[in-house]
């Protein structure tokens, strides 16, 4: 593993510029992602593509053509059966990424110590509406302040993101932002819940345990899987926790859920089931033995022009007895 600032360094060598607030967390306008979060500097928390350890491989991987799957934290656009997938009956042969939406065209629109703003464009091809949309998104990204109460065997790093979409004619699409956080294998996410939730099976056979306040899931499994969980039953938060040999991490997420809202994201078999805000992927190894942490915001529809996602990312590190009490239920 890499701290932000060694990526960031092999990043600007290899000719692309970033950004690192307070040497812990690493922007990268090239891609619009935050692409690496380590506590007090340390090591990296959050997945990233391990290409960007060294120098040759990181050149190979900026120098790719098609997808490129740089890691962390990254904004797509949802439905995704509408920007990625052009045959909803044979979803993995038809799945391609806009390049519209990812890479984006990203320019940093103001920076200073503490927060950048990044900002993008793009007409990407809603496939199944057969139609583009002219579409415009920024992204505040800020460093949080570190908790008072917190122990101070335990290392902290934050950040909040407001990110802003934006578009003037849209129907019949629905467009909403998509949020995805990778994070490495070998750890435990959790989603919290309502009592009484069933998750949906979007594809996979998902590994899940009820807790006293959700489900979890391990980031280790030999077939692939996701899931999702419909906005009335969700309650904002996901946690991602891994143990090391002397010290643990903990990765808490917390978005904002609309009730009432248009939630347009829908599965591969049934194109009119929306209302999921929440969607867990966990990787098999075949494309990096990762897990994502996913939500959606409400959609663009009728007479609404723009919607706003906020997000708050806290990443811990320390011994497992004080991670062990930041992951208690919250009364």
């Amino acid at each position: 593993m890499s701290t932000p600032s060694q990526i960031a360094e092999t990043i600007h060598a290899n000719g692309h510029d970033v950004i690192l607030l307070h040497n812990e967390v690493l922007i990268a306008p090239f891609c619009g992602r935050v692409l690496a979060v380590g506590p007090a500097g340390g090591e990296n928390a959050i997945w990233t593509n391990p290409a960007f350890e060294a120098g040759d491989t990181t050149e190979a991987l900026l120098s790719g053509e098609g997808w490129l799957n740089h890691g962390g934290d990254r904004i797509w656009v949802s439905p995704e059966m509408e920007t990625h997938i052009e045959d909803p009956a044979r979803m993995f042969e038809t799945y391609a990424v806009a390049s519209e939406v990812d890479p984006g065209s990203y320019v940093v629109t103001s920076q200073d110590d503490d927060a950048v703003t990044i900002r993008s464009t793009g007409a990407p091809l809603f496939k199944q509406s057969r139609r583009r949309v002219d579409l415009d998104w920024e992204q505040r990204i800020a460093c949080m302040h570190r908790p008072a109460e917190l122990n101070d065997t335990v290392a902290f790093a934050g950040y909040r993101t407001s990110t802003t979409l934006r578009a003037s004619d849209f129907a019949p699409t629905q467009p909403a932002l998509w949020r995805l956080l990778q994070v490495p294998g070998g750890g435990t996410i959790t989603v919290t819940t309502k009592p009484g939730t069933s998750p949906l099976t979007l594809f996979g056979k998902p590994a899940l345990t009820e807790t006293d306040d959700g489900l979890t899931c391990k980031v280790d499994t030999d077939e692939f899987y996701k899931f999702a969980i419909d906005h009335r039953d969700a309650t904002g938060v996901m946690r991602y926790r891994r143990d090391g040999d002397t010290e643990s991490d903990l990765i808490i997420r917390k978005f904002t859920t609309v009730p009432g809202a248009v939630y347009s994201d829908v599965p591969n078999f049934d194109l009119e089931k929306r209302g999921y805000v929440v969607q867990i992927y966990v990787d098999d190894g075949g494309f990096g033995g990762f897990g994502e942490l996913e939500h959606h915001s409400p959609a663009l529809h009728g007479d609404k022009t723009e919607v706003i996602d906020i997000c708050e990312t806290e990443v811990y590190r320390g011994p497992a007895s004080e991670i062990d009490r930041l992951c208690q239920p919250q009364a």
